[in-house]
């Protein structure tokens, strides 16, 4: 699934968000965060859910080295969108504003997620939807993931909570 890459990558890269908030708008999805590099906080980050530009409140210097990061852990820019195609950004900030929104949509997407694991087992068939996943309500452990691959084999693709241990 893309928000594990995404998340792994972030994970790579030293990338935390925290104090992650978002709601829904009229015209897409309104978030903030702030945003640390290697435990260090570097600052807030504000989008209003309106179209417009991330709010970056930190330095040049450390928007760098926060592109610098992913771009060493492997992040990559999706530049290609159905209508369009975007040119690659000539700034950090230009890079921040493509990457930040789908890294907190990642992280929106754990907190969802974490929330199922603690008590089920998250998993998904590769003949399922690419974003879908079924839950067994019995409690994630070795046995119960033995089991789903006996029993699935080869169209199990993944098992949520050994993907997300560690996050």
């Amino acid at each position: 699934m893309k928000f594990i890459a995404i998340l792994k990558q972030a994970k790579a890269a030293g990338i935390q968000l925290k104090n992650l908030k978002s709601m829904p708008t009229p015209d897409g999805e309104a978030w903030s965060c702030t945003v640390y590099l290697n435990g260090i906080k570097l600052g807030p980050v504000f989008e209003g859910g309106h179209g417009g530009c991330i709010e970056v409140d930190f330095s040049e210097a450390q928007q760098q080295a926060l592109v610098d990061s992913l771009k060493a852990a492997g992040y990559e820019l999706d530049l290609v969108h159905p209508q369009f195609t975007l040119d690659a950004p000539t700034t950090a900030y230009g890079f921040l504003e493509l990457s930040l929104p789908d890294i907190s949509a990642a992280f929106e997407e754990l907190k969802v997620v974490k929330r199922k694991i603690n008590k089920n087992t998250l998993y998904r068939m590769k003949s399922q939807e690419p974003e879908g996943y079924m839950i067994s309500k019995t409690p994630f452990s070795p046995d119960v993931a033995a089991k789903l691959r006996k029993h699935y084999g080869d169209d199990l693709d993944i098992i949520f909570n050994e993907e997300l241990s560690g996050f």
